[in-house]
């Protein structure tokens, strides 16, 4: 009896995905035009034994060898290389927010008509098409010694690196019940080209909770230096040094008397907050959703530029080429110069292989001066990098853990969430 009635769930199982299959547009289509074919026969033959027996069977022979005839057009089309085909982005380099635009052509060089080139692009995660239809795949026929050009704009949606362009071609026939390959994406990029979205710095005010956390923490943990300097402002004798004005400085703060002989202007720095420092870390290990990634990635832009206003430095460390690098941000043209480089930025969903350690630099990070307060922003805060923060503060640093997934917030001390609006507020 089970096995019957599991035969019979089989059975339906089947069914439901024949039923699925059926309803896919690409196989209606092909149903319909197969019974159409089929049904132009059947009316030539009715015309043949009613109407006109030598036109009718005329009609009945021209429609039976047609599907060879347009397959062998099709197959000297594709084996002359009488097709090529051409893919142009207008940027590659582009802000949220921005369109970009993909420009495809399709060249005829023989004494043929091309009948029918399916064009499949690519899906890019990161951009959205601008015009209502939403769909990948592009039908194109083009006279003969001639080409058929058309545009596909995209609007940039959320930060990351994309892929634009031609993902395979296939060449049907006139009568679209066969077709030949002309090319699959395998690699080699011929008809595709890579578009960077560089990443918003969101603007967060200095007094949020984080930042005040910050600065607190980057004041208390600092060397020497800033304690010397603490004893200055509680006695109310700030010590200064200068730097070169830059565009955002305010005003204020110009030594005028110290401008006075010189070809620039000279920005008065206070003793205090020139000697602090902060360390920021971003996680090399990404999650399955691009806007978490890149709430990590706009989450150290926002910290580091509001540090920035406040007079505090900070060193940036991140994964690059395979190895992991510092980015020291001393003014807000630094800050703009990594919310750049973040454009090359991608995160990894898996390491083969590799240790805890490859997600950030431990070793750097908990040696020298780098070695205190640290801030680690991470899509991906799961127990291996709790595990890994555990071992850096066992070295004595003190790790506060920036996402915007808190899934294993009971795992990882210290954990602060970032919302949307990239305010954050302390889970744990």
């Amino acid at each position: 009896m089970f096995e019957r009635l599991s035969r019979y769930l089989l059975i339906v199982k089947k069914g439901g995905f024949f039923l699925k299959a059926l309803v896919n547009s690409r196989v209606v289509a092909n149903v319909t035009r197969i019974l159409g074919y089929l049904f132009a026969i059947f009316m030539a033959y009715l015309f043949s034994l009613y109407l006109n027996a030598r036109i009718g069977w005329m009609f009945v022979v021209l429609f039976a060898v047609s599907p060879v005839f347009s397959v062998l057009v099709t197959a000297v089309l594709k084996r002359r290389g009488r097709i090529t085909l051409s893919a142009d982005s207008d940027a590659t380099l582009i802000y949220k927010n921005e369109t970009v635009a993909l420009r495809i052509k399709v060249f005829n060089k023989g004494f043929l008509p091309i009948p029918v080139v399916i064009l499949g692009l690519f899906t890019p995660v990161c951009l959205k098409r601008e015009d209502a239809a939403d769909k990948g795949r592009f039908a194109v026929s083009v006279s003969p010694r001639s080409e058929t050009a058309f545009e596909v704009r995209y609007k940039a949606k959320v930060w990351g690196s994309c892929v634009l362009g031609i993902n395979h071609a296939r060449l049907q026939d006139f009568m679209r019940f066969s077709g030949f390959t002309l090319y699959t994406e395998q690699g080699e990029a011929l008809y595709s080209h890579t578009v960077k979205i560089i990443p918003d710095i969101p603007d967060i005010p200095a007094d949020s909770p984080i930042i005040k956390s910050t600065f607190n923490a980057a004041w208390y943990n600092d060397n020497e230096d800033t304690k010397e300097s603490q004893s200055y402002m509680l006695s109310g004798i700030p010590g200064y040094t200068h730097r070169e004005y830059e565009e955002g400085d305010p005003i204020k703060r110009i030594n005028w008397k110290l401008s006075a002989g010189r070809d620039s202007y000279l920005i008065r720095l206070d003793d205090e907050k020139e000697s602090i420092q902060q360390t920021i870390a971003l996680d090399m290990m990404g999650s399955a959703d691009p806007y978490v990634n890149e709430r990590a990635v706009e989450g150290v832009l926002a910290v580091v530029f509001s540090l920035i206003r406040l007079g505090v430095e900070s060193t940036v460390w991140y994964k690059k080429g395979g190895l992991f690098v510092s980015h020291s941000i001393e003014s807000q043209a630094d800050v703009l110069a990594l919310q750049t480089a973040f454009a090359e930025y991608s995160f990894m969903q898996d390491i083969s292989g590799g240790g805890r350690q490859e997600r950030v630099p431990a070793v750097e990070l908990t040696e020298g001066k780098n070695s205190g307060n640290l801030l680690l922003f991470t899509p991906l805060p799961d127990r291996e990098l709790a595990a890994l923060i555990s071992e850096m503060r066992s070295k004595g640093a003190f790790v506060t853990t920036i996402s915007a997934d808190y899934e294993y917030k009971s795992v990882i001390d210290n954990l602060w969430k970032l919302f949307e609006d990239y305010t954050a507020v302390k889970v744990n």
